[in-house]
C-alpha cells in the first residue's frame, strides 16, 4: 500500500497509546516502513476523538488529513482492520484520481 499512497504524495503515520518499547517491538516484528508515534498519555487520541469514553482504550480509526491539516476523511473499523487500507485508497482515488505510477524503487 505505501508505494501507492506515496504516489499520491501521501504519508502514513501510526499513533498508539502503547508504551514506546512495545511500539518498537511491534514495528520491528512487522517490519513497518512508516513512523509510529507513542501517545501513552492519550493526548493525541483525545484530540482526534479516538479515545473510548468509558475505558482507556483507543478506537481503530484512520484519518486522511489534507495539506492544510484538516481531517478530510475518517474510517473506523474495530474488527475489519484491512478495510482501512481499502477505504483510504478509495477516498484518495475518488478525490485525486488514479494514483500516478509509483517511482522506481519505492517500497
Amino acid at each position: 500500500m505505501l508505494p501507492e499512497l506515496r504516489a499520491w504524495n501521501a504519508e502514513v503515520v501510526g499513533v498508539s497509546s502503547d508504551e514506546f518499547d512495545r511500539q518498537c517491538d511491534f514495528a520491528r516484528t512487522l517490519e513497518l516502513s512508516f513512523p509510529l508515534i507513542a501517545d501513552s498519555d492519550g493526548i493525541i487520541a483525545k484530540k482526534y476523538k479516538a479515545r473510548r469514553p468509558l475505558v482507556s482504550l483507543d478506537r481503530r480509526i484512520t484519518y486522511v488529513i489534507d495539506p492544510q491539516g484538516v481531517i478530510a476523511a475518517g474510517f473506523h473499523h474495530e474488527l475489519a482492520v484491512n478495510r482501512h487500507d481499502q477505504d483510504v485508497r478509495g477516498f484518495l482515488q475518488e478525490r485525486l484520481g488514479p494514483p500516478p505510477a509509483a517511482p522506481a524503487g519505492a517500497d
